[in-house]
């Protein structure tokens, strides 16, 4: 009976181990890259993946929600003591609050911050915030990403909400940074210091993108200039930079159309970034004045450019004084009734202006241009219950390449959204 007792002992031992055994395998073993959208749910696999799989160089994380009513808990990476990622090169993070200091599942974590926690929530009711927060100070959850991975590798960025904190304590971290993208909000006023300050202090990229979302109302003394820091982006950029994209979203204020870069600010951007050879900027049309001739003359100026991604206002300052309500979607797009700020885009409009671009174009040839007509919107909305505005689903991208050196049969325009 001992026997039996002992060796049935070592078989659940055995068992048990070669389970967590199992459980530490990378069920990635080939994959460098790990790219998610959704909500947090599948988080604490793509944590184990990160913490098992070495290989993994890159992580693409989009998360969102759907119905009226957000998510009770964060969705966050559940850090354990001692687990490490890869020492990843590219990271892109939307949705993900970096900023976080809310309450962890105390079974994995210290018996002192569990006690924290529940002190705090006891003295919640009798002490103000502040005394609660300098009491009880609460580590961030960037603070659990800097102790779980090394930054200096990292050479691609995307993050898609704000993150304050990130450009606070991280702007002396990234010295192999190359490429950053960052979607922020528009308060109406020039670019926040803290970000300004980040994009003077990282290394000087080879690749910037920044869009920034429209505001209701310009503040005084910027109703008639973007919010973008463009002198910190010429001085500490410009010398390396090859890709340079500055993007505002539209809005829907009849009185507060968003501001355009001046001709002055473009040439200073020639001048300043020599080997720039990808160009994205915003451009204002109306019925009036037509096209912005002398703008798209000095876009075609630049000797290196071979791509260019030009922003178009649809019109949707048009419709929100007169056409209150909500909206279906208008599978029509710019076919549709309208009205729409014009001269109107269309695929025949798309191709005669490549068309011109490629003959007056200075330098090098433009090999692809892309029209972005209003703030484009997928079907495939991620999000709370959500009803359409008049220009979603009447916003269109128009793709136009030619691969050829010279040959004009060889250019070509395609719509993306009909």
């Amino acid at each position: 009976m001992q026997r039996f007792a002992l060796t049935l002992l070592v078989c659940l031992l055995a068992f048990l181990a070669a389970a967590n055994w199992g459980s530490q395998q990378c069920a990635r073993p080939n994959e460098t890259s790990i790219s998610y959208r959704g909500d947090g749910r599948r988080l604490p696999t793509i944590y184990k993946d990160l913490v098992t799989c070495p290989k993994i160089e890159s992580l693409d994380l989009d998360l969102g929600w759907s119905g009226c009513t957000p998510p009770s808990d964060p969705w966050l990476f559940n850090f354990r003591e001692g687990d490490r990622f890869p020492a990843l090169q590219k990271l892109s993070l939307s949705g993900y609050d970096l900023a976080d200091r809310g309450r962890w599942p105390r079974y994995n974590r210290s018996w002192w911050s569990a006690f924290q926690d529940l002190a705090r929530e006891a003295l919640g009711e009798v002490l103000p915030q502040w005394t609660l927060d300098a009491l009880f100070k609460r580590e961030s959850n960037l603070d659990r990403w800097l102790r779980a991975m090394d930054f200096t590798k990292l050479e691609e960025l995307h993050l898609g909400n704000e993150q304050d904190l990130f450009y606070e304590r991280m702007e002396h971290e990234l010295p192999a940074l190359k490429r950053l993208s960052l979607e922020l909000r528009n308060t109406g006023a020039t670019m926040p210091e803290q970000q300004t300050d980040f994009l003077r202090e990282i290394p000087s990229l080879e690749s910037l993108s920044i869009w920034i979302g429209a505001p209701w109302e310009y503040a005084a003394g910027d109703k008639n200039r973007t919010q973008f820091p463009l002198l910190e982006i010429i001085e500490h950029h410009c010398p390396t930079l090859r890709r340079l994209s500055l993007h505002q979203g539209e809005t829907n204020n009849p009185a507060q159309r968003r501001p355009m870069l001046s001709l002055d600010d473009l040439s200073l951007i020639r001048t300043s970034c020599p080997e720039l050879n990808h160009l994205g900027l915003d451009l204002d049309r109306d019925e009036s004045t037509g096209w912005p001739n002398a703008t798209l003359n000095a876009m075609l100026q630049f000797p290196n450019l071979t791509s260019l991604d030009i922003g178009l206002e649809i019109g949707a300052d048009l419709h929100s004084a007169n056409e209150p309500g909500d909206y279906d979607w208008d599978h029509q797009g710019l076919n549709g009734p309208g009205p729409f700020r014009e001269p109107r885009m269309s695929l025949e409009v798309s191709e005669t202006l490549f068309g011109d671009f490629r003959s007056n174009k200075q330098g090098m040839q433009l090999r692809e241009v892309v029209f972005v007509v209003g703030d484009y919107t997928e079907l495939s909305y991620m999000g709370p219950i959500y009803y359409p505005s008049w220009e979603d689903d009447r916003a269109r991208i128009f793709i136009c390449e030619n691969n050829s050196t010279d040959e004009a049969r060889d250019e070509h325009c395609e719509v993306i959204g009909d």
